[in-house]
């Protein structure tokens, strides 16, 4: 007859992952199973899914209880379990079709009562394939390879125990982050542990937002390495205690370089190194050659740098990673709450620069994106991540010469003369102590806090006359800053011919102060032109680009149109502003066109930029 395996699943806030879970357990090959539900008093609509899978399937048990940590829905799971194998499944992962029936094939082989399986962290669920479970190789996990170099010790799922081993132990439940190696280390140290391991991938482990081991990560495990020493301190066994000192040891040292790469965790590497020391007094332990590991994890203790160059040594990566643990990317995205708070804090600067403008009796107008979302969403399109507004070049101007004054110290008014690598011909507005950029922009010496965007209007008339002023515009940038042209290139020499691309590249040997007073003189030529000679308006947006609309759209008092609950002006032919620019304007983009400006972006509310430049 077949063994009964046990199956124990702690549920707790995990109601869009539940159903995938449980029916991966269901879907077993191996079918004498008893499944074990624990709702440790989860306050969404786990408990009734859980009621409802038991009505579907006998195997299925389900036990609610008050809220009490993984650690106690897991024991009491094992407390009422019936069957001779015990195995644990997270309620956000999956396993294998499998699974089950490959862990006792390999168990019945080998003779062993703990049998281990590869995993793999995923976002989306991965197709299986089926697999000969006589035909999947395994090898024995045995002395110093089960707590130095083998990573299955750190967790419980993607296991199976004989139910023979455990007996009576059971989880501490006073420990919130890393349970599952304590328990491993109490289980697997007992004489009779006989431990196989198979490299196949039959356990789904779910990457996700706000799983327990992402949150407050360093501080637990600093806790952890307290809660092993404890362990140390209690234990009589020798060997044992040497394992929990050096699980310790390699926790508080790895937790220490983790925290040393990042600028604001003196705190967690100053109780990293409490727990070291520690850890080093009980030199008791370390006899015969453990003296040499002894004086290995000292050096290791006392010199981080010797710590970081053994670890980037052996895995190269780790310099990258350096890079994005330092500063990391936000992608914003791919996460609703983030460019909403984005948005919420640029309606802020918004609003502050609105209030410069009434109070100076400065006209503007809400522009391109931004008017778009007020007309058809009554605030920010959903997907939209910055703030446009335009202003007739007289106002524009009038604006320049009060806003830095007007806005104070929290503000930064960025043109072209303000700050000498700004390549655009328009301004921008940008928050102090904040950080919205490109990855490939941290080296630009360049303000790049949070920003709303403020264009000219400019009278032209169409044809020909754009197009010189667009070739004008186009000469004058480069002049300003040469690296407008890598960006731009393919543009710069459709507009300016292979003569014009010799001219940028002499002009722009010259100081960059005299290109600074060419480019203004020159954007004064596009600037003056006569309005009453003049049928069209252009709002000058980037280095090369224009739109252009009928003068009549901006003719007449302002519309005042509502964004975000605040009424605020738009051009007086609105309308005919957003068919000219965007066309059947009331109706949405198709889905996989529906994207802000970019997918990585650094996004920080409250830490400067300058955090981030490399």
């Amino acid at each position: 007859m077949e063994n009964l395996i046990t199956v124990i699943v702690p549920i707790f806030n995990v109601e869009e992952y539940l159903d995938r879970c449980v029916q991966s357990i269901v879907n077993q090959t191996y079918k004498n199973i008893e499944i074990i539900l624990i709702d440790d008093g989860s306050p969404d609509l786990c408990p009734k899914k859980c009621d409802l899978w038991a009505e579907k399937d006998e195997r299925i048990r389900v036990i609610h209880k008050e809220n009490g940590g993984v650690s106690s829905a897991r024991n009491a799971g094992m407390n009422v379990a019936d069957g001779d194998w015990i195995s644990f499944v997270d309620a956000d992962d999956w396993i294998h079709p499998q699974f089950l029936e490959v862990m006792m094939t390999l168990a019945e082989k080998s003779s062993a009562n703990i049998v281990s399986a590869n995993h793999l962290k995923t976002e989306e669920e991965q197709l299986s394939e089926k697999i000969i479970s006589e035909q999947v190789p395994c090898r024995q996990i045995s002395g110093d390879d089960v707590f130095d170099r083998w990573s299955g010790r750190f967790y419980v799922w993607g296991k199976i125990f004989a139910k023979s081993i455990l007996n009576d132990i059971r989880f501490d439940e006073a420990v919130s982050y890393g349970e599952d190696s304590l328990f491993n280390i109490v289980v697997m140290t007992k004489s009779e542990a006989s431990i196989v391991y198979t490299d196949e991938k039959l356990y789904f482990y779910c990457i996700r937002e706000g799983s327990a081991v992402s949150t407050d990560r360093q501080w637990k495990r600093v806790q952890l390495c307290k809660t092993y020493l404890m362990y140390a301190q209690r234990e009589k066994n020798r060997a044992v205690k040497k394992i929990y000192i050096e699980a310790a040891i390699k926790r508080a040292l790895s937790t220490r370089y983790e925290a040393g790469i990042k600028k604001d965790q003196k705190k967690i590497i100053k109780e990293c190194n409490r727990c070291l020391r520690k850890a080093l007094k009980t030199g008791s332990v370390w006899r015969g050659t453990g003296k040499v590991r002894y004086a290995g994890y000292y050096l290791l203790y006392r010199f981080p740098s010797i710590d970081r160059f053994l670890r980037i040594k052996n895995d190269p990566t780790l310099l990258e990673v350096e890079k994005k643990q330092a500063h990391p990317i936000k992608e914003y995205r791919a996460k609703p709450d983030l460019l909403r708070e984005l948005q919420l804090f640029e309606l802020g600067m918004l609003l502050d620069v609105v209030d410069v403008c009434e109070k100076n009796n400065i006209n503007y107008y809400l522009s391109s994106g931004t008017l778009l979302g007020a007309v058809r969403h009554k605030g920010f399109i959903p997907w939209d991540d910055d703030v446009d507004i335009e202003m007739p070049v007289q106002d524009y101007r009038k604006f320049l010469t009060v806003a830095q004054d007007c806005l104070g110290k929290e503000y930064f008014v960025q043109t072209f003369m303000t700050d000498p690598n700004y390549h655009f011909s328009y301004t921008r507005v940008r928050k102090n102590n904040t950080t919205c950029m490109k990855p490939y922009n941290r080296a630009d010496k360049i303000h790049q806090g949070i920003w709303i965007d403020i264009f000219p209007l400019v009278p032209v008339n169409p044809g020909i006359s754009l197009f010189l002023r667009r070739k004008w515009l186009a000469l004058c940038n480069f002049i300003q800053i040469k690296d407008t042209v890598d960006n731009h290139k393919e543009e710069f020499r459709k507009l300016l011919g292979p003569f014009g691309m010799l001219g940028l590249n002499i002009f722009s040997l010259l100081p960059l102060r005299l290109r600074q007073k060419l480019h203004g003189m020159m954007l004064d030529v596009v600037f003056n032109a006569d309005p009453d000679r003049c049928s069209h308006i252009a709002i000058i947006w980037g280095n090369i680009t224009t739109g252009v609309f009928p003068k009549e759209v901006y003719e007449g008092e302002p519309a005042i149109v509502e964004f975000e609950g605040v009424m605020l002006k738009a051009p007086h032919d609105y309308k005919k502003y957003l068919e000219c620019h965007y066309g059947d304007y009331m109706t949405p983009p198709p889905i996989e066109k529906r994207q802000g400006h970019g997918k990585d972006i650094i996004i920080d509310l409250q830490r400067s930029y300058e955090e981030y430049m490399i």
